[in-house]
């Protein structure tokens, strides 16, 4: 979905102080909005001190972009776990479903603080610099997935990569949503998966969990 690259020059103290820094940001969030979030609040939460904060974080604009870093971070361990070579175009659209699912139940914050996100860029620049881009990055892979389907002849033919991409974050999106939480995802996965498959997709059910 959403991928950031390792920085080699960071030590694994550094490392491991971001995330946690990273962690308790997402916390605040998720109890307060980014309305509520609190430079003092975090530091607390993680157990340091707000120089320490600061130093790491480098004040609330740099808080902003740990949370989204590590969000894409887990985006993008949660990809490298699964071997896609040699996957049609359908097969990985079946797995992102899965790899979504996955990182909603790891990780039950991430996608309120994605939701926070999106809606605080809308009126924030500072949010909107980071929040923008990891969802124009996940769009884009999932119109190659589409575009990949349609070239190797298992997804439809006759549906736009670019507008399918957008449907489909919106179903997972839906689908993944504390208000949805009842319904069966596996059943709800494997309909998406029947909209734009040019074969049987029933096999894809088990995988859902």
């Amino acid at each position: 979905m959403l991928f950031v690259d390792p920085d080699p020059d960071e030590s694994p103290t550094a490392s491991r102080r971001r995330r946690e820094i990273a962690l308790a940001a997402r916390a605040e969030v998720m109890e307060k909005g980014f309305e509520g979030l609190r430079m003092r609040s975090v530091a607390d939460r993680a157990g340091i001190n707000v120089a320490t904060l600061d130093y790491h974080a480098g004040g609330k604009d740099g808080l902003v972009a740990l949370i989204a870093r590590s969000i894409a971070e887990d985006f993008r361990a949660q990809h490298l776990s699964t071997d896609r070579s040699g996957m049609t175009g359908i097969e990985e659209l079946a797995q992102e479903i899965r790899d979504f699912r996955e990182i909603r139940l790891a990780y039950p914050d991430i996608h309120p603080v994605m939701g926070s996100l999106a809606r605080r860029s809308v009126s924030d620049p500072e949010i909107a610099r980071y929040s923008v881009p990891m969802k124009q990055f996940w769009h884009d892979k999932l119109t190659q997935m589409v575009a990949r389907g349609i070239a190797d002849g298992t997804v439809r033919g006759d549906i736009d990569p670019g507008l399918t991409a957008r449907l489909l974050i919106w179903a997972m999106v839906g689908l993944g949503s504390p208000e949805n939480a009842g319904l069966s995802f596996p059943a709800h996965a494997t309909e998406l998966l029947r909209l734009v498959a040019t074969g049987p997709v029933n096999h894809f059910t088990g995988d859902f969990r």
